[in-house]
């Protein structure tokens, strides 16, 4: 999943995904073998990297992939397919209107 992280003036922050969470843990998505997560244990990491703040794991806004509200679907999923990403944020400007999962 995926979620904006956006200012109280509606202004874009970044967005935070499950994938941020597991490279922060240092999982790798395709070979979870390593990944604190995949084990019935949890670890001492995990427990403080639940604890971090989400602006420390997002990406920022100065990083993300966006388009506009007024960008084709087709554009979008083309966008998405040669990006390998999952989530598009529709901004205006740099403010948030959405989000393509």
């Amino acid at each position: 999943g995926a979620s904006a992280v956006v200012e109280r003036d509606g202004v874009v922050a970044g967005i935070f995904t499950d994938r941020d969470y597991l490279k922060a843990l240092n999982c790798a998505t395709d070979d979870d073998d390593d990944c604190p997560v995949a084990t019935e244990e949890i670890t001492a990491m995990t427990i403080e990297k639940l604890a971090t703040p989400v602006s420390a794991m997002m990406t920022p806004a100065s990083k993300l992939i966006t388009v506009d509200p007024t960008c084709t679907v087709a554009t979008a999923l083309r966008r998405m397919g040669e990006l390998d990403i999952r989530h598009l944020p529709v901004v205006r400007g740099d403010r948030a209107r959405g989000d393509i999962p």
